[in-house]
């Protein structure tokens, strides 16, 4: 995607870009510490393997995406999420 805007290169999908702050170090720090602790599920799937195995040469592998991805994923999850209300409308039918 070099040279992309992420809403150009990926069309049709829904896409939220937000700057990073921190080193890649620092940022998969929380995830990394709560999966030695055990706290972390992974759905199984084909995938799993290459998952798996990518983060074993972090930060120093070429290919940092599964890591930066996870981390990206798991501190978005920290954050307080917005609440919701519904309200009951009568009358409209």
């Amino acid at each position: 995607m070099t040279g992309h805007q992420p809403d150009q290169a990926l069309g049709g999908y829904a896409v939220r870009a937000t700057p990073e702050s921190g080193d890649k170090v620092t940022r998969f720090s929380p995830f990394s510490a709560q999966a030695e602790a055990g706290n972390v599920l992974v759905l199984r799937g084909p995938w799993n393997e290459a998952w798996f195995s990518s983060p074993e040469g972090f930060p120093e592998a070429a290919r940092d995406d599964d890591a930066d991805s996870t981390s990206r994923a798991f501190n978005a999850l920290l954050l307080p999420q917005p609440t919701t209300s519904t309200t009951t409308v009568t009358g409209l039918i």
